[in-house]
């Protein structure tokens, strides 16, 4: 008689996934969500950045149009602050003055420094020349890092450009 030998099937069955498993697929899953929100913050903040440039040069080009234009026959200029840029008519800026128009800054970016001719925060244009004494450049820049910023030069014929 023979005596027969059980045979073990050395090949399992998984059924499921074990612990391990679980925590690296986590592990990667928290990794690749943290690098997208990352990303996604800094590109939100650049586009803040480029947006209030932008919208700065925007209104200064406008205050300058609508002084050559002569409307109303006064002058307009535009105020600034850490904050925000004012377009306002006249030739001083009256803070919450009916026509005055604001652009405020996202809360990413800042106006870091106005470095105008004369000092001051304000830029006003003069009739039928379009030239300002307050000339000179502004710094709006990203408020969490020094790293990314924007300069709004403004010159003394009254051209503005961004960088």
């Amino acid at each position: 008689m023979k005596i027969g030998k059980k045979k073990f099937n050395t090949l399992h069955t998984q059924k499921g996934f074990t612990l391990v498993e679980l925590l690296i697929v986590i592990i990667i899953l928290v990794i690749a969500a943290t690098i997208v929100s990352f990303n996604f913050s800094a590109h939100k903040t650049t586009q803040a950045l480029n947006n209030g440039e932008d919208e700065t040069v925007s209104l200064l080009n406008e205050a300058r149009s609508r002084t050559l234009a002569a409307e109303n026959n006064i002058q307009y200029g535009v105020h600034f602050s850490s904050s925000k840029a004012i377009l306002f008519s006249g030739t001083t800026f009256i803070d919450g003055a009916a026509g005055n128009k604001e652009v405020d800054f996202d809360s990413t970016i800042t106006m870091s420094s106005i470095l105008l001719a004369g000092g001051g925060s304000d830029v006003v244009f003069q009739k039928m020349t379009g030239e300002t004494s307050a000339y000179g450049t502004l710094i709006l820049q990203k408020t969490a890092t020094t790293l990314g910023q924007k300069t709004i030069t403004i010159t003394k014929p009254g051209l503005v450009s961004g960088n």
